[in-house]
Formats: structure tokens, C-alpha cells, sequence
């Protein structure tokens, strides 16, 4: 009985060292964002903060050694581009 018991203390002590040791897996974020000047629409003469959100899918193209993507853009606020040039608009009023 006393046998039994230590190996059980034995084996709490192993499963607690291993999981107070081990590091977890470190999420990462695949995702390419950028910030861009744009028209707010086509034949407008608005320009507009745009993020443009790049995310690789996990498929496989057949016939090409490219990676398929999905691509998702959203006007945000102007604070976002405030680094950029902003594009200057001559032959509009």
C-alpha cells in the first residue's frame, strides 16, 4: 500500500514539474495589415482611410505554387493614415 502511494506522489510530482516547465504554444497572427490612402468609392473624388487585411487560407491552389488569400478592407478613422502621404487631388474640386 505504502508502495502504491508513493509511486502516486511520485507521479503528481512528475505531471506537475512538466506542466509548470513546458512553455505554451505561442499564438501567431499570419495576417498582413496595411494602411492606405483610396476613394471612398469608384468615380468619387473622396479620399479615405482604408485598412486592407490580408489572410492566408489553408488551401492549396491546384496547379500553382501560390497561396490562396482573402482579402478584407474597411474605411477606419484618418488617425490610421496620419503617416502617410495623403494623395493631393488636382483635377478635382
Amino acid at each position: 500500500m505504502l508502495r502504491k502511494i508513493i509511486f502516486a506522489l511520485v507521479g503528481l510530482n512528475l505531471a506537475l514539474l512538466l506542466t509548470l516547465t513546458t512553455t505554451s504554444a505561442q499564438a501567431t497572427n499570419t495576417d498582413i495589415t496595411t494602411y492606405t490612402w483610396d476613394f471612398a468609392r469608384i468615380g468619387s473624388s473622396h479620399l479615405v482611410c482604408q485598412q486592407i487585411v490580408v489572410r492566408p487560407k489553408n488551401q492549396t491552389l491546384p496547379n500553382s505554387d501560390k497561396q490562396a488569400v482573402t482579402i478584407r478592407t474597411s474605411v477606419v478613422s484618418p488617425s490610421y493614415c496620419a503617416d502617410l502621404t495623403k494623395p493631393q487631388l488636382d483635377n478635382y474640386n
